[in-house]
């Protein structure tokens, strides 16, 4: 598959994606490691940006080709837009990566004492998304100006939420209600703010309560959109995929591999042995393809094209 040329299929620039839930422990980084790679695997030039501060995963989820010394402090901080000083390119054909490489507090103070603190990601995209067709930017799990400025940044906020009555309440409490509602006070400013947020329940089972968590919070996010648009001016849509809860997220997380790629251990005298079968495999495929579908429905042939594609064996 050869590497498209800039913006062969968007036209403009980036779409940019903010993967965000303010409760930890719903596996963003997992998420946003495996649409990235499906994105890039499509044929679409693609961009990580890890602004998870607290717990850099998706800066060492999968091997760099090629590594550059900078990373976001330079980006945010310093002003380097320059992408041979931060762009790190991984072991993923088309997929790139701006590592983390400095603390939260560190980024957090530089950005409450500045004016442009806010929209200080969106501005340095300026310099960037034209080279890009996705970018997808992971965040930290709490309510935080590296988030907020994240969404402000955003064209759509994807949000995998845990399964539980726990999880769910306080994703409408904490994600919708602290976050996204504490940003309206700068629409006064003409600036603009994202009008999409997807949600999906990820490594979900079969359980009667799952069921009702499920059932209860369609019943809420419909309750927001229909009741309160004035409050919530933002539309959140719920999205006929969840992802089950499967064990090769974990192993192919280990491994530094998408989950839709199959894998064997070649030393059949390991012990603790990896194995990821193509049944599998082709299973968590189906479910990024579909939450990519539905999140990026312009960028469909390339990705319906790609899902037809046998699956990858990572361990040859």
């Amino acid at each position: 598959m050869t590497t498209p040329t800039k913006h062969q299929f968007l036209g403009q620039h980036a779409q940019i994606i903010s993967i965000v839930d303010t409760k930890g422990g719903s596996t963003k980084t997992t998420i946003v490691a495996n649409i990235a790679a499906y994105y890039a695997l499509a044929g679409l030039k693609t961009l990580i940006i890890d602004l998870d501060l607290g717990q850099p995963a998706a800066s060492s989820y999968y091997s760099l080709s090629n590594e550059t010394l900078g990373g976001v402090f330079e980006f945010l901080v310093v002003g380097e837009t320059e992408p041979e000083k931060i762009i790190s390119k991984t072991c993923i054909e088309n997929l790139d990566l701006i590592t983390s490489n400095c603390s939260r507090e560190e980024l957090a103070s530089h950005l409450n004492s500045t004016a442009d603190g806010i929209i200080r990601l969106s501005s340095r995209l300026n310099f960037i998304k034209n080279n890009y067709d996705v970018i997808i930017i992971d965040t930290i799990g709490t309510v935080d100006q590296t988030v907020s400025m994240a969404i402000m940044a955003s064209d759509i906020v994807l949000s995998p939420i845990e399964p539980s009555m726990q999880g769910s309440r306080e994703y409408l409490r904490g994600t919708l209600n602290n976050l996204v509602k504490g940003l309206h006070p700068f629409l006064s400013f003409g600036l603009k703010l994202l009008t999409q947020i997807y949600t999906f329940f990820n490594k979900i089972d079969l359980t009667n309560d799952c069921k009702r968590v499920k059932l209860m919070f369609t019943e809420q996010i419909e309750t927001i959109n229909n009741e309160y648009p004035q409050q919530f001016p933002i539309k959140i849509k719920a999205l006929d995929q969840d992802i089950k809860s499967m064990a090769n997220f974990k192993n192919a997380s280990s491994l530094s591999q998408p989950a839709f790629f199959t894998y064997k251990e070649k030393n059949k005298d390991t012990e603790f042995s990896y194995k990821i079968t193509k049944k599998q495999a082709q299973e968590v495929k189906e479910c990024i393809f579909k939450i990519c579908s539905e999140i990026s429905s312009h960028f469909l042939p390339q990705l319906e094209d790609y899902f037809i594609v046998p699956i990858t064996d990572f361990s040859e």
